[in-house]
């Protein structure tokens, strides 16, 4: 089985050991690109090439020649970026004998949004708005109460990039409702301006098979950093895996996903968004016995797959860093 992984950066090698550590003994060679020199990944994966940048005009034609020269099974698509863009190739690296892990261009419109997937399920969802002015978030404000918390995000930053919560702190991730409000005069585009709710990170993750949900289990983390949880633990909430089921029936998600949530203090769920790919944080319940990553490949090429899986719910997690040294 070879597998190429997009935006396969020194983050992501325990992604690889997730691919490479299934539960089949199987050999699975995995290629890595990205277009950054210095973020690449060289350690554990078995090849890794420089990429253009997802938005150039020659990406596609590198990506494909590439897959057809190395013979690439399954291309495995991180960045969120580039979703969008995978499911229109998706058809040109198929006739290379290449099949790309991503859902349909519907799916995508779908949850790829936090915009859209508000407006299909705003009840599972914090109060939001789209705010291009100091008028719209004058409105959002009075609507839901002028003391209620607020945080701000543009719906084309992921992960924790551009997140901000809304209040006088002088730190990062943290804004004043001034500069809110002088960011949104200065005419610098929307911003989506929420509800601001207090709790515990919460995500689950999934195996989908064309809407059916065939795998989930999820886990609570805490200081994000470097694009995961630097500690986590399993955990089962039946509620977020309910809601989880609905939106990938309804929405015919197919793949690997990432569902964030947040646990209010009585427990109930409360979802942020969806990333329909696979997450940084995808080794830790991997770890735990959900290696949805190496069952979405043996779906892609027709092969069984396993639906029954047990969970190990004590299971911990901390992130350990270490350095990598190479020569050019």
């Amino acid at each position: 089985m070879k597998i190429l992984i997009t935006g396969c950066n020194r983050l992501r090698k325990s992604v690889v050991e997730a691919l490479k550590n299934n539960r089949d003994g199987r050999e699975v060679y995995v290629v890595g690109i990205d277009s950054s020199e210095q973020k690449i990944l060289r350690d554990g994966v078995d090849q890794f090439r420089i990429a253009p940048r997802i938005d150039s005009d020659g990406y596609v034609d590198w990506l494909t020649e590439l897959c057809k020269s190395e013979s690439i099974d399954i291309v495995i698509p991180f960045l969120q970026a580039e979703l969008p863009l995978a499911a229109e190739y998706r058809d040109k690296l198929a006739a290379v004998g290449t099949k790309v892990s991503i859902a349909s261009r519907e799916t995508l419109a779908a949850v790829n949004s936090k915009v859209a997937l508000h407006d299909r399920y705003p009840e599972y969802m914090p109060r939001q708005a789209v705010c291009w002015n100091k008028a719209d978030l004058d409105r959002f404000r009075e609507e839901i109460g002028a003391g209620t918390p607020i945080c701000c995000k543009h719906d084309g930053w992921w992960g924790g990039s551009g997140f901000c919560v809304v209040d006088e702190q002088i730190c990062s991730g943290h804004i004043s409702l001034a500069q809110l409000e002088a960011m949104l005069e200065r005419g610098a585009g929307w911003l989506i301006v929420q509800e601001f709710v207090r709790g515990t990170d919460y995500n689950t993750v999934a195996l989908a098979d064309h809407g059916k949900l065939v795998g989930v289990c999820g886990f609570s983390g805490g200081d994000f950093e470097l694009g995961a949880y630097s500690y986590g633990q399993m955990l089962e909430v039946r509620a977020a895996y309910d809601i989880t089921e609905r939106i990938v029936r309804e929405t015919c998600l197919d793949g690997n996903a990432c569902f964030d949530f947040i646990l209010k203090s009585d427990g109930t769920p409360v979802l942020l968004e969806c990333n329909p790919r696979i997450s940084s944080g995808l080794a830790f319940p991997s770890a735990a016995g959900a290696d949805f990553i190496y069952q979405r490949c043996k779906m892609l090429l027709g092969e069984e797959y396993v639906t029954d899986y047990s969970i190990d719910y004590d299971l911990k997690m901390v992130l350990c860093h270490e350095y990598s040294f190479y020569k050019s």
